[in-house]
């Protein structure tokens, strides 16, 4: 591999853990599709998702004391049978209309919050709110390996603090990669090149996972709500775009 795959791939790794710190996700929906530039599907997906369990752990272990248990609770066992179903609509359902609506709802959702004007405090969500999150991100993840805004969506509703918004997204989120991990595993694609490429790129993913979380450190939740509106926002787009270029 030319050394210019190597800098970018490096300077990849670095932008996504910056990301991760900075909101607690998104960093594998940056990851991959710059990791393709010079890398295998086989390679950079494996890739990103290692790159990701491990910057999910730290956030996991760092804010372990401010992780809402229950909650945390529902959102894995409602996301099981999502998996399910994810993977037969994936199977039945052309992958073109189903990211195109996605992203539009991702899109429509996030540029609602950014408009509209907050008169009261915000009333957290009733329980079963959790369960329907978690079913949906399972979804997502078992068709499209997205599997964050349904459950970034619940948390940002809840009013929580920033840091147990965070802690519980990380945790939830490195349970989530375990099981990719472990199913790409099955599958042979963990293989050497895989484990040699993490662990070079394992510093860097620390060393911008640091920045981001000193530069997440002060803000509050309604700071940190509307960044994480603009990843949501962001992602939305970034979906709906195969659509968009054949229209044009």
């Amino acid at each position: 591999m030319i050394t210019y795959g190597f800098i970018l791939i490096g300077c990849v790794c670095f932008t996504g853990g910056m990301l991760n710190g900075a909101t607690g996700f998104g960093a594998l929906i940056v990851m991959v599709p710059m990791l393709l530039m010079v890398l295998d599907m086989q390679t950079a997906i494996p890739l990103g998702v290692v790159c990701c369990i491990l910057l999910q752990l730290v956030g996991a272990i760092t804010l372990r004391r401010h992780v809402q248990k229950r909650a945390l609770t529902q959102l894995v066992l409602s996301s099981i049978p999502g998996s399910w179903l994810g993977a037969t609509l994936l199977s039945r359902i052309p992958e073109l209309y189903m990211k195109t609506f996605l992203g539009a709802l991702f899109f429509i959702y996030a540029s609602w919050c950014f408009t509209r004007k907050q008169t009261s405090p915000q009333k957290p969500p009733a329980s079963f709110w959790a369960y329907i999150a978690g079913f949906c991100s399972g979804a997502l993840g078992g068709a499209f390996g997205i599997n964050g805004p349904p459950a970034v969506i619940y948390i940002t509703r809840t009013g929580w603090t920033t840091e147990a918004m965070r802690g519980t997204l990380n945790t939830l989120l490195a349970l989530v990669f375990l099981s990719v991990l472990a199913a790409q595993y099955t599958q042979g694609l963990l293989v050497e090149k895989v484990w040699e490429l993490a662990m070079l790129c394992a510093p860097l993913c620390f060393l911008g996972n640091r920045l981001g979380w000193r530069l997440a450190r002060g803000l509050r939740p309604e700071q940190y709500m509307r960044l994480v509106m603009l990843l949501i926002l962001v992602m939305g787009l970034s979906l709906c775009m195969p659509a968009l270029r054949q229209i044009i």
